[in-house]
């Protein structure tokens, strides 16, 4: 069962708006019935959704709403929600995420994977005797070796989306001609802790050693170089070069595709290893105008859409033919939230201290507690998702192991305006009431502050009106304004690119333990142009770096989830970020498929993409 992974961890994905476990289960469909496999069936795993057999042979087209313009998915600017998706049918992974949240090892790499020691940490994977890339090349040790190298941020031309959990290790080696790989950790030193307890996150995906030789790679490097030119060529080929090479099930088919990524077509891997792809074709094909996608099902131009869902299009996907198209609506990782600039003077400052001071720390929680979530939510995801609900935890996703409400109790998000004015009245603020001028006790006027979103996201400019107005009724003046870049934003690139506050989505993952920490531990320095990870606001706390910095080092799990809720209670004190909702992934198809269902981690719904196939009687 081919469930490859290309989805990265550790890191932050900002794509379509969003700065990177299917709760919604159902039962399966068949063409004498209704496809659609929202709302939810009792007793169905997300894993199985659209499960059923397929008949080899036929073709398919999966439109992607970007063109995969670098093919190196482990690189910066190339580790895109799009890519991950697409490079499941190329690349070989350890472990796979799959859609009820789990991890799994990925049976056709791998004969086992296992932490065989804590002190120090030590991975040993057993390779599949019979994995090999597409040209023969046994996949060995070496593309562990490689891959290692590539992430682990001693190089730095080396452009890597992320190092996490990479730059812990000490070494990787080979052993049964290259079939046993041995995976060291380095020791902790004092303060610096170098165990990684989302281990299983490492090594998804490998990617070939042998075209990196071919590329200028030294193969018989075994340690990170400071600065090494064939390195650092190979590292380039991969991202400007069409793949020619797979250890997947599926291959490019160049006659097919297109150089610049807007076109790709993939068939099936003849050296592949695993149990045969039952497509002989699906084609991979850039549409600009995410809009048009319900149409192109529905003409049959298409037959597998992933958008990011919104009324109009949901709805509209909804009214289709339901004996001939399936939907399936699922909770995702991803969850919309509204941040602070705490380096605005009115709002915080560089240090921890003035962040904590009494003014400050009132006007946040004001401000947090005016917002009424329920109501932003029944107005715009609402629309077509009733069962959504104001998310309260920042560190995990409800449904995952861990999660907790420490949101609630606080107060925040509420909607009580009442309460929200008293807490500004006892700090000293004047003038907090429906329609009135904000005035700090020392009689400055609170300025208009300036939240910002995603242009073009008509329902988060519809939250950030909303917010608007919950704003207005304790005093506070708020300019909405859309952003033409997010990423610029985020980091205040220019005069252009400035924010108050901010409206946007973070992606978490299956391996939380080590990727919230980038969010919230305190950057080395709190000036604009510093930031490291995407504490973008600057939030500076010490028990929280403290917490955050060992939920990501240690081996021991109910210590890290215990840390990482004390630190969500204490941002809930601070009043930095305040979680709005878990956002909706939605993917629509033609009911003769089999095996196609949402996937909302980092994975993609490609995960599987070897099991997709027609129903009998329906190949063509």
């Amino acid at each position: 069962m081919q469930k490859n992974s290309a989805g990265r961890t550790g890191l932050v994905r900002i794509g379509a708006g969003i700065a990177v476990v299917a709760l919604s289960l159902s039962a399966c469909s068949s063409s004498k019935k209704p496809a659609t496999v929202t709302p939810p069936a009792k007793g169905v795993s997300a894993n199985d959704v659209n499960k059923g057999t397929a008949t080899p042979g036929g073709k398919a087209v999966y439109d992607m709403e970007k063109q995969i313009d670098d093919f190196n998915i482990l690189d910066a600017d190339g580790s895109t929600d799009v890519s991950a998706n697409f490079f499941n049918a190329l690349l070989p992974s350890a472990y796979v995420a799959m859609p009820d949240y789990s991890v799994a090892m990925n049976k056709d790499l791998l004969v086992s994977g296992d932490l065989t020691s804590s002190k120090p940490e030590t991975l040993v994977y057993k390779i599949n005797p019979k994995a090999v890339w597409n040209d023969g090349t046994p996949i060995t040790a070496t593309d562990f070796i490689y891959t290692w190298i590539v992430q682990s941020g001693v190089d730095a031309n080396i452009t890597a989306a992320s190092t996490t959990g990479y730059q812990n290790i000490k070494s990787v080696t080979g052993t049964d001609d290259g079939k046993t790989v041995t995976v060291v950790f380095k020791d902790d030193d004092g303060d610096t802790k170098n165990s990684f307890p989302d281990w299983k996150a490492l090594f998804s995906p490998i990617l070939p050693s042998h075209v990196a030789a071919k590329a200028g790679w030294d193969a018989k490097m075994t340690t990170p170089p400071k600065e090494d030119k064939g390195l650092e060529d190979s590292w380039t080929a991969f991202s400007k070069t069409m793949p020619a090479w797979s250890g997947g099930p599926f291959q490019i088919d160049p006659a097919n595709s297109n150089p610049d990524g807007t076109k790709l077509t993939i068939i099936p891997n003849p050296k592949w290893y695993g149990t045969k792809a039952n497509l002989d074709q699906i084609t991979f094909v850039y549409v600009k105008d995410a809009t048009q996608e319900p149409t192109a099902l529905a003409n049959g131009e298409a037959d597998v859409i992933y958008p990011q869902p919104q009324t109009g299009l949901v709805n509209t996907i909804k009214q289709l033919d339901k004996t001939k198209f399936g939907y399936q609506i699922s909770k995702g990782l991803t969850w919309e939230h509204l941040d602070f600039n705490l380096l605005n003077s009115f709002l915080g400052g560089k240090t921890q201290e003035e962040q904590q001071a009494p003014d400050k720390l009132a006007i946040r929680t004001a401000m947090f507690t005016a917002v009424n979530r329920t109501a932003l939510i029944a107005k715009t995801i609402g629309l077509f998702d009733p069962s959504t609900k104001p998310l309260n935890s920042r560190m995990l996703m409800e449904g995952q192991p861990g999660y907790a409400d420490n949101v609630t109790a606080s107060g925040l998000g509420s909607g009580d305006s009442a309460k929200a004015a008293k807490i500004l009245t006892d700090a000293g603020y004047t003038g907090a009431t429906p329609g009135g001028t904000l005035t700090t006790k020392d009689g400055k006027a609170v300025p208009t502050f300036t939240l910002r979103y995603t242009q073009g996201n008509a329902l988060r400019q519809t939250e950030c009106e909303l917010i608007q107005t919950d704003m207005a009724k304790i005093g506070i003046k708020i300019d909405v304004q859309p952003t033409d870049s997010l990423g610029k934003t985020l980091t205040q690139k220019d005069a252009t690119h400035l924010y108050d506050i901010i409206l946007f989505g973070f992606v978490n993952t299956t391996f939380p333990n080590s990727s919230v920490g980038p969010l919230f531990i305190s950057n080395a320095k709190q000036e604009i142009g510093s930031v490291v990870g995407a504490n973008y606001g600057f939030y500076t706390n010490k028990d929280v770096d403290k917490w955050l910095t060992e939920a990501g080092t240690t081996l021991d799990g109910p210590t890290a989830i215990a840390d990482m809720n004390k630190a969500d209670v204490q941002i809930s004190k601070d009043a930095y970020t305040l979680p709005l909702f878990q956002k909706d992934t939605m993917i629509a198809f033609k009911a003769s498929l089999v095996n196609v269902r949402d996937n909302a981690t980092a994975q993609g719904p490609a995960y599987n993409i070897g099991e997709w196939g027609l129903k009998a009687a329906t190949a063509s």
